[in-house]
């Protein structure tokens, strides 16, 4: 089975997550696209990140009406501190059968170079780069001759979780905001995440 690995912190997820996920499926043929929800990113504020099991339900309401999208969980069992390396590995090992195929954004595969062990991520997947800001790439780049990684033309993803989770906390109407499924809105409401401290 060709799975495409979607990592994020998905804190909401939002309708650009979906899209992109719909465009791997349509233009590689993927048979799933697994939604890998990664804990606290070291990088950033903590308190933003709204509880992993919070994560997981979003991603569950978002993605229930695709049946060929699933929700992963892995990185949240293993070990801290974790790199994308460690999880595909894992992944790999507990499910041989499957060929994966790493997606990411523009913006991560220009700081591809500075991730652990990136040779060791394209000897296991492929790597799918959709377009996220500047889709330009210093010629320099390491891997960007690489015959493992693709550049896909896809939706150009501009809405970002953190203007979501700003939106909630200036305007606090859920209403108003169109980024977001039903399902998602209406369980960010009842469990008022995001709502200033």
């Amino acid at each position: 089975m060709k799975v495409g690995l979607f990592f994020g912190s998905f804190n909401p997820i939002h309708k650009s997550h979906l899209k992109i996920a719909k465009s791997m499926i349509k233009w590689k043929k993927l048979d799933e696209i697994w939604f890998v929800i990664t804990p606290q990113n070291p990088q950033k504020d903590p308190s933003l990140l709204a509880p992993s099991e919070n994560r997981v339900r979003m991603v569950e309401l978002a993605v229930k009406q695709y049946g060929e999208f699933r929700v992963e969980e892995i990185e949240l069992e293993l070990a801290a501190p974790n790199y994308t390396v460690n999880t595909i590995e894992a992944l790999v090992n507990r499910d041989p059968e499957n060929q994966f195929y790493l997606i990411i954004g523009g913006d991560n595969f220009r700081s591809l170079n500075s991730w652990k062990s990136p040779g060791r991520i394209l000897e296991l997947v492929h790597i799918l780069v959709y377009p996220r800001g500047s889709n330009e790439f210093d010629s320099s780049h390491l891997f960007l001759a690489n015959p493992k990684i693709d550049f896909i033309e896809a939706p150009l993803l501009n809405d970002s979780s953190s203007a979501i989770r700003e939106s909630i906390k200036q305007a606090n109407k859920l209403t108003e905001i169109n980024d977001l499924t039903k399902e998602v809105k209406l369980y960010i409401e009842s469990q008022e995440l995001y709502r200033p401290q």
